[in-house]
């Protein structure tokens, strides 16, 4: 465990060193949240790596998946959809779509219908506050599709 937790710290800081030279192309303006990003990025990397040399073996292992692959492998291809949504149908069409269907997706042991609709209307809520945030208080633009 402590070796896989040295080599996703050290990939971790790599890909936050390369973001860095990739930002610097950026305004100072559009630069500034990827930067903020970057670095809590880079500095929790540098903390996992000073974890796995001084964390005992005999400590309870987290372990993501306990044989459930199925979820994690429909997350990220919903998570790849959604990127590949987002210009055709707009930002909030396609999150307020790809979101429901992953909360259906990893809330599929709730069996009450009406705690599975109070997640996707939180969801959906959580969603609509975000967008109507940012493109109205804070006048950013997110991407218009065929739908919105």
């Amino acid at each position: 465990m402590k070796t896989a937790d040295r080599i996703a710290a050290l990939l971790l800081f790599a890909i936050c060193v390369a973001a860095w030279f990739l930002s610097r192309t950026f305004s100072p303006l559009s630069a500034l949240f990827p930067r903020v990003v970057i670095i809590v990025l880079g500095l929790l990397s540098l903390l996992l790596l000073a974890l796995s040399f001084t964390r005992s073996e005999k400590q309870e292992k987290f372990v993501l998946v306990h044989g459930a692959v199925l979820p994690v492998v429909l997350s990220v291809l919903m998570m790849v959809a959604w990127v590949v949504l987002i210009p055709l149908l707009g930002f909030l069409t396609s999150s307020l779509l790809l979101f429901t269907l992953m909360t259906l997706v990893l809330e599929r042991r709730q069996r009450k219908p009406l705690q599975i609709l109070l997640r996707i209307v939180i969801v959906c809520a959580a969603t609509a506050a975000f967008y109507l945030f940012f493109d109205r208080l804070m006048l950013v633009s997110f991407p218009r599709g065929l739908l919105l």
